[in-house]
């Protein structure tokens, strides 16, 4: 790629061999602990967590659940729950994938500049990152295709491409499908003879992945509520909705930059890897639609800041750069350890429920949400059926051990085309429902809930936020009572 590194003089395969496993264990180290010792709160881990341990539990995706995204990093995720279905083996699994991808990140990196600035980076990031997810798969996957293209072009290449695209497709179909899409052009473009043969190669890897899931849809049932889930109900208006955080503001401006210097480099010295690595972060850059918020914008900062990097070490002397990316190397990594030890310092954990044992909680999860799950296993072991449409539906039902599609997700464009008021109308239906609702419902749950459920119920107790309520037919004394720890 470039030739402006910071590889000192003396540098050999020997030292950069010691390097690299160094970079192994110190990024063992800080990845397990930052998961391990992450406070259980962030719903989009719960959320993430509660589908893969539905489909241990014997669900289907689409068939029996509701799953807005292409399922691979739930189906993935399930396969180490099989030996249990606890929040601290999800994240061990969710540990070893962030390892994986910042080894292959670090091996991207070293193309553009020396080994310690790699380090830096992916340590660095560490802070920023939450808990692996299917945007994070993506990521994965993006990395692993440009490797592949920085080699010389082989039928085997480019099978591994289009092995890459589909994988990252049924990962997030929009910005997977983007890379699969490029993935095409990109074999095109590198094939200097026989096109054809090389692209022949890259539909076989498609299809190595492709056809079997499209017979694993049909054999299940799902085939045509995979289409409304994560097709149609794109073209929904409203959706998730549209966001623009000022937090994410400093990583557009790098991406910005970022896609000035690979332009800059690709007119100065004429690298098709530039292109490519232009390209695919513009893929990645999809990741933020339509939310752009930190969290989503993280990937494109850390693909665009690598020519940035790459530009910085040409301009600075070695000795100088060295000493200051060690000392800041250290610093964070004693940020990121010290950092671990006081939050699980102030935290509780709590073996009152299995699937969160060895997990730091706030005291608001271990006794407010847990009376709120205790009081619904109470109605349930009365003979009602009890169906919760709050934010943290998925927290409560893993909980009391229980999987309720579509409630658990009952989200704004988590529902395909279908009508909330229905799930709701039907859940008010069943024989002894209860239903409860929470004072903070969030946005992103769907308009017209609480009015429904003010409409059609009366409260029957109250906890905190939340309200138990009973369709107004019922039979069931309606005496308001207040439930305390």
């Amino acid at each position: 790629m470039s030739d402006h590194t910071l590889i000192p003089k003396g540098h050999n395969a020997l030292g950069s061999k010691r390097s690299f496993l160094l970079f192994i264990l110190l990024i063992s180290i800080l990845s397990v602990s930052w998961e391990l010792t992450t406070v259980l709160g962030d719903m989009d881990e719960i959320r993430n967590f509660n589908l893969s341990r539905g489909i241990v539990m014997g669900y289907v995706p689409y068939r029996d659940f509701n799953m807005v995204m292409t399922p691979l990093f739930n189906l993935l995720f399930a396969i180490p729950l099989i030996f249990s279905k606890t929040l601290i083996v999800y994240r061990v699994t969710s540990a070893l994938m962030w390892i994986a991808t910042y080894i292959c990140f670090y091996k991207l990196c070293t193309h553009y500049f020396d080994n310690r600035a790699a380090t830096l980076l992916c340590v660095s990031s560490i802070l920023l990152s939450t808990q692996f997810t299917y945007n994070s798969l993506v990521f994965l996957f993006a990395i692993l295709m440009l490797l592949i293209l920085t080699n010389e072009e082989s039928y085997k290449n480019a099978f591994l491409i289009g092995l890459l695209g589909i994988l990252a497709a049924l990962s997030r179909q929009t910005s997977g499908t983007f890379l699969l899409i490029l993935g095409f052009f990109f074999v095109l473009k590198k094939s200097k003879s026989n096109k054809a043969k090389h692209l022949v190669s890259y539909f076989a890897g498609i299809g190595s992945i492709g056809i079997p899931f499209l017979f694993y849809l049909l054999f299940t049932g799902s085939f045509i509520q995979f289409w409304d889930y994560c097709l149609f109900a794109l073209f929904l208006p409203g959706g998730n909705g549209s966001v623009v955080d000022d937090y994410a503001l400093p990583a557009i401006i790098i991406s910005l930059a970022g896609i000035g210097m690979d332009i800059y480099y690709y007119v100065k010295h004429k690298e098709p890897d530039r292109i490519y690595h232009l390209l695919i972060g513009l893929s990645l850059s999809t990741i933020a639609i339509p939310r752009v918020d930190f969290m989503h914008v993280t990937f494109m900062g850390m693909w665009f800041i690598m020519p940035i990097i790459e530009f910085a070490c040409s301009l600075t002397k070695r000795n100088a750069v060295y000493v200051l990316v060690t000392l800041t190397t250290v610093f964070i990594s004693l940020t990121i350890l010290i950092t671990g030890y006081f939050r699980t310092k102030e935290a509780i954990f709590s073996d009152e429920f299995k699937a969160f044992r060895f997990i730091p909680m706030t005291e608001n999860i271990a006794y407010g949400y847990a009376t709120v799950a205790s009081q619904n296993k109470l109605y349930e072991v009365g003979g009602y059926h009890v169906t919760s449409i709050i934010h943290e539906a998925a927290l409560i039902s893993i909980m009391n051990e229980e999987f309720n599609p579509p409630f658990d997700l009952f989200l704004n464009g988590n529902l395909g085309t279908n009508d909330p008021i229905y799930y709701l109308e039907e859940a008010c239906n069943k024989d002894h429902a209860i239903i409860l609702c929470s004072d903070e419902l969030g946005w992103q749950m769907p308009d017209g809930i609480r009015e429904y459920i003010e409409e059609h119920c009366e409260p029957i107790a109250t906890y905190a936020q939340f309200t138990w309520y009973i369709p107004t037919d019922d039979n069931t004394q309606s005496t308001l009572a207040t439930i305390s720890r």
